[in-house]
């Protein structure tokens, strides 16, 4: 081996030929310019030890996701997602099969249509609606009707619990639906 020194600094090492083959031989500059074993003896974590440090952390991040997820407004929010898709299935629905759909509110959740499947909202969450005013359709009350051409009566489904409000918004031209949420 040949060393050389620089200006001002500690020597450096320069391999030759098989000399090279040592710098395989896991050694490496330490504190103090002193070279240091990275072998079994070498300070350091294995990747074992890095690897049960993952998991750990891995275990601890699943266990502690769901408790953050589940705060306040999580289930109103799963709730009124529910309902948007429902709402958009009904105007699906009735663009698909000719016919006009209805969102039916009731005093515990919504139902599908007249005859159609109830769908129970979870404890503690009310639900209001405000529909086109009843001067223009009397006699379809609190209704959000969809058309066959995909356009609707329109209306705002409010999801509340606690302070907490999600709303649902049903635009009449076009039928679309898109949540609108506060808390």
């Amino acid at each position: 081996m040949i060393t050389r020194a620089h200006s001002g600094h500690e020597p450096t090492d320069v391999m030759i030929g098989s000399d090279a083959n040592r710098s395989r031989a896991k050694w490496l500059r330490g504190a103090g310019g002193r070279p240091q074993p990275c072998g079994p003896g070498a300070r350091g974590f294995t990747m074992v030890e890095m690897l049960v440090v993952l998991a750990i952390l891995g275990l601890l991040a699943m266990l502690a996701l769901p408790r953050i997820g589940s705060g306040k407004g999580a289930e109103l929010r799963a709730a009124a997602h529910a309902m948007a898709a429902d709402l958009r299935r009904l105007r699906d629905e009735a663009i698909r099969r000719d016919v006009t759909t209805a969102l039916v509110p009731l005093a515990a959740g919504y139902a599908l249509g007249s005859s159609g499947p109830t769908r129970a909202l979870p404890a503690g969450i009310a639900l209001t609606v405000e529909s086109a005013p009843t001067r223009l359709l009397p006699d379809r009350g609190d209704l959000i009707d969809f058309f066959p051409d995909g356009s609707s009566t329109g209306g705002v489904l409010t999801l509340s619990r606690n302070g907490s409000i999600v709303r649902v918004l049903v635009r009449g031209v076009d039928g679309r639906v898109r949540l609108h949420g506060q808390e």
